[in-house]
């Protein structure tokens, strides 16, 4: 079966509207649609991409959508660093509150627990610094210095040069 290409044009310009771009799963809801398969529709448009400058501006985001955004991650993480005491649960319903008045479907429980957790973790690691190095088993070598640390030795060796050239003018 032949795909059409204004039909996928159509949808995708649509979910595009919507979000910054489109998924894996707005594909599987268009290949019900069309009655083809996923692996061929994806095929297309990504030889339509190449080729058509209607395509180009089309955004793939990954496979699946994101249960929590980042607008509501950062909340949780303002809310929870701002008031460790606050009951996460009074989070969670602030946060369902506002999706309803969206129209958007609800916070699945486990979700935001989750992501409360990466936050504490976040909050109260020692060296989070090296946390994405960690996650990805990145072994940092001994010899590697970081931003911090330069400017910290950049201070504490050239520091007293700008202390100098001040107590010199004060003194002049």
């Amino acid at each position: 079966m032949k795909i059409q290409k204004d039909c996928v044009f159509l949808y995708l310009k649509n979910i595009q509207k919507k979000g910054y771009g489109y998924y894996g799963t707005d594909i599987s809801n268009l290949v019900g649609e069309l009655g083809v398969t996923w692996h061929g529709l994806q095929k297309r448009i990504s030889f339509w991409k190449k080729k058509d400058p209607l395509f180009k501006n089309f955004v793939y985001l990954g496979r699946n959508r994101p249960l929590i955004t980042l607008n509501e991650f950062t909340e949780i993480k303002s809310r929870i660093c701002g008031n460790p005491l606050e009951i996460k649960q009074h989070i969670l319903s602030d946060l369902q509150a506002k999706r309803m008045v969206g129209g958007k479907e609800s916070i699945a429980k486990t979700t935001f627990y989750r992501a409360a957790e990466q936050v504490n973790l976040f909050q109260f690691s020692s060296d989070f610094t090296y946390s994405w190095f960690v996650s990805n088993k990145i072994t940092i070598p001994k010899g590697y210095v970081s931003y911090e640390r330069d400017t910290k030795l950049y201070h504490n060796f050239f520091g007293h040069l700008k202390l100098n050239d001040t107590l010199n003018k004060l003194h002049s």
